[in-house]
């Protein structure tokens, strides 16, 4: 009996980025491209030294813990939120993985994050000001102004702060959004239909 694998993947031909490249070809391969998006084993490690947001070096790892459920489930929302919440946990799918960044990433990030808690925290104090001059003609304003913040700081804080997007997870494989196009260059195209 042979040791062959037929359905390992075998690149046409040689990969002109062999010597940059840290993602590993040939029958070990737990990493490619399917369009604009990064297909990968869910337990698989992403490779350390190259940044997915950059293409370039990386310096650090950040963990995320990445969650995902069918778009279908959004329609729970014209019930109620809470029946929606509960059917989202239910149906939802996770993964962990360590997303190589380069220094430039890593800090974009952090002063994504300083500026959505910077936010959240004046909306928190325009707030309570309103509610401390209940007499003052600008209450309304204040407690309004404090509420946008303090919303406008979350989404912007989920929104800005996110390196990359799960399109979907199932139990064997994670698909990733917003990994630069010249990475997924570098892997072999996805082998199969789903």
């Amino acid at each position: 009996m042979s040791n062959i694998n037929p359905y390992a993947y075998t690149p046409a031909a040689p990969n002109p980025f062999a010597e940059q490249v840290a993602v590993p070809t040939g029958p070990q391969v737990t990493m490619w491209r399917k369009g604009n998006v990064l297909v990968m084993f869910k337990h698989a490690p992403i490779p350390k030294e190259i940044c997915i947001l950059s293409n370039q070096p990386a310096t650090r790892t950040l963990k995320r813990n990445l969650t995902w459920h069918p778009p279908l489930v959004y329609l729970a929302l014209l019930a109620n939120l809470i029946i929606y919440a509960v059917i989202a946990m239910i149906m939802q799918k996770k993964a962990v993985i360590d997303i190589p960044l380069t220094e430039e990433w890593y800090k974009r990030r952090q002063t994504r994050m300083l500026i959505a808690w910077s936010i959240a925290l004046l909306g928190v104090v325009a707030f309570i000001a309103g509610v401390a001059n209940a007499n003052s003609d600008i209450v309304g304003f204040l407690i309004l102004a404090g509420i946008v913040m303090v919303l406008g700081a979350a989404v912007y804080g989920i929104v800005g702060c996110r390196l990359v997007v799960p399109q979907r997870i199932d139990d064997n494989y994670v698909w990733l959004k917003g990994v630069h196009p010249d990475y997924l260059n570098r892997l072999p195209p996805w082998p199969y239909n789903p």
